[in-house]
């Protein structure tokens, strides 16, 4: 009945009295009812509207008394207590309508509590629909996606076009909230337009700083490709993003510090992150898209470098470039092997420069962290791009560099390449004077493992040789296709390199003797008339597949008939008895047999 006193003073007493209330035992409607009672007072006697401060004050009073509903589960209390927030005069200075963000944080909890009708009714009856407000849009977005809908019409007809206050910060929420429920499709749908925000010029930086923008999106689609969900429409998102990241921290990194400059630290995280999402597109069969990814990440290194070591001369970050070199060379290899033959030659020239690169970059140098491990990783690698360098430069009909390459004990590759170089040089067609040149390399390589310990003989000589021994046969009695085409000079004896053929002939031999010495002087006179033997149970002994003898001893006589055809009776009984010899290392009834039908035709030949 008195008069109202100063504004300030009332405003004070009307938020000590709310907070008595909040901290009273009574019940919610008692106190719902006293707070309405005391609004109608003001109202009625013609009190303004509260300031902004007290406005704030209030909406802490009166959310910390809904919490206190909702902790109980009284959905109907919690109501009213919204209701209060209604009053225009009381709560119109404050920045947001009081009703609608605590209307918000009731939305937030029934979609937490799994009461989705009920955030339903709010959403769309009880918040002011307002397309500006994203925090809103959030949880209509959340509210769908666990009602089991599709949410891509919240970015057609809900969220605005244009630019607003924390709508990147909501779009990405979006993203998560769809990550977290196993959606890959629906994370595309809020990366899109806010991928479209990146590339724009007004794109909004109240929430962070524009480059966290680009890591936040660099992490999420990482993410993505994590769960193995590749395509195209992914791949496109990925090269956009590392598009707009590298040009803008190309403008933006000149120095630390800043709202719009991009910190060292952030190119460090850039180039090591895009690096993940090259090896993530790999394992995820996007290798195609890979190549994108590691000359991001090999340019951000290079800003990283620009920045941190302004001097120059530096390689800094030289390990990180060898890694992405090497795995740009295995995607390059890779891509080649995959395309048609008309389309490799790029792929594998593209091989042989990042070969050359990683020379460059081969070996650590002073002022870098001395690693043993990492050193010992580095020199593996190289030497499993010495072999795809080699496989380019076949590819490439280079001859002359694959016999540079192959004749350097530095630079061939590794043993355990060698049926892989073997291949290559079959499947191929080189000209038999190249490829009897680089099998005998070979071979002159792995007899000189007979001096490592017994496993690396045993597994790798023993197990490999017979059969690149059988290639280098085949390809020295075959006629040179390269060579002269007249008829009477090719009698049906004329080979590609007759010398190389017996001299296989002659291997397969001493290697017979050399066995059988070694077993007369370790197990006696028993053991060393046929040390070659298929399933020997002396390990020392040299296990020769019996099908290959067979068939060199086989194709030896033959060309023995060959010689004897063209009146050449030496070779002819020289080659003959090589074969014979050869046949007599065949174990069991299948090589006495063998050895029979070859004595039989030789004396038929020769009149014996």
């Amino acid at each position: 009945m008195r008069p109202l006193p100063a504004g300030e003073w009332t405003e004070k007493c009307f938020v000590a009295f709310l907070l008595l209330l909040s901290r009273s035992d009574l019940s919610d409607s008692t106190r719902i009812q006293a707070l309405q009672d005391v609004i109608d007072s003001l109202e009625r006697r013609g009190y303004p509207s509260f300031s902004s401060r007290a406005s704030h004050a209030t909406l802490i009073c009166i959310w910390k008394m809904t919490a206190g509903a909702i902790s109980r589960n009284d959905r109907w209390s919690a109501r009213l207590w919204l209701q209060l927030c209604s009053q225009p005069k009381i709560f119109q200075r404050c920045s947001l309508p009081i009703q609608i963000v605590i209307q918000k944080k009731l939305v937030a909890y029934y979609i937490e509590a799994g009461q989705l009708a009920d955030a339903r009714w709010l959403i769309d009856r009880g918040i002011v629909q307002s397309q500006e407000d994203c925090q809103r849009m959030y949880l209509s977005y959340k509210l769908t996606l666990l009602e089991g809908k599709s949410g891509a019409a919240h970015f057609y007809l809900g969220f605005p076009s244009h630019p607003v206050p924390h709508k990147q910060l909501s779009l990405l929420s979006c993203a998560m909230e769809a990550q977290r429920q196993h959606k890959p499709e629906e994370v595309l749908n809020c990366l899109e337009p806010f991928i479209n925000c990146l590339t724009s010029d007004d794109i909004y930086h109240h929430d962070f700083p524009a480059a966290e923008h680009h890591m936040f999106a660099i992490t999420l689609l990482s993410e993505e490709l994590s769960k193995g969900g590749f395509n195209q429409r992914l791949g496109k998102c990925i090269e956009t993003v590392l598009e707009s990241a590298l040009s803008y921290a190309k403008e933006n990194s000149l120095f630390e510090g800043g709202d719009r400059e991009v910190s060292v630290t952030q190119l460090e995280w850039l180039y090591l992150a895009t690096y993940n999402v090259a090896l993530k597109l790999i394992n995820s069969s996007g290798f195609l898209s890979a190549t994108h990814a590691l000359d991001h990440s090999r340019d951000f290194a290079l800003q990283y470098r620009q920045i941190e070591y302004p001097e120059g001369g530096s390689k800094a970050p030289r390990p990180h470039l060898f890694s992405v070199i090497y795995l740009r060379l295995l995607v390059s290899t890779l891509r080649a092997r995959c395309a048609d033959p008309t389309a490799k030659k790029p792929h594998y020239e593209d091989v042989c420069i990042c070969f050359q690169q990683l020379g460059d970059l081969r070996g650590w140098e002073d002022g870098e962290e001395t690693d043993a491990g990492a050193n010992y990783k580095e020199e593996k690698h190289y030497n499993i791009a010495r072999f795809f360098n080699l496989e380019a430069t076949m590819h490439l009909n280079r001859w002359q560099d694959v016999v540079r390459i192959c004749a350097s004990d530095d630079t061939i590759p590794d043993s355990k390449f060698y049926p892989q170089i073997m291949d290559l040089t079959l499947r191929l067609n080189l000209p038999p004077t190249w490829a009897i040149w680089l099998i005998k390399r070979i071979v002159s390589k792995l007899n000189e493992l007979r001096d490592d310990p017994p496993t690396t003989w045993q597994h790798e000589f023993r197990a490999s040789l017979p059969r690149y021994l059988h290639c280098l046969f085949i390809l020295a009695i075959e006629p040179d296709p390269y060579a002269s085409t007249d008829r009477s000079a090719n009698l049906g004896f004329k080979m590609a390199d007759a010398e190389v053929a017996e001299e296989v002939l002659d291997k397969i031999l001493a290697m017979a003797d050399e066995e059988a010495a070694v077993a007369e002087e370790r197990y006696g006179t028993q053991h060393s008339l046929n040390a070659i033997q298929v399933g020997s149970e002396m390990d020392y002994m040299f296990t020769y597949p019996a099908g290959e003898l067979i068939n060199v001893a086989t194709m030896s006589f033959n060309k023995a008939i060959d010689f004897y055809r063209a009146t050449r009776d030496q070779d002819c009984q020289r080659w003959a008895e090589k074969a014979i010899r050869v046949a007599q290392l065949v174990p069991g009834a299948q090589g006495k047999a063998l050895v029979n039908v070859l004595q039989i035709r030789l004396g038929s030949l020769i009149g014996v």
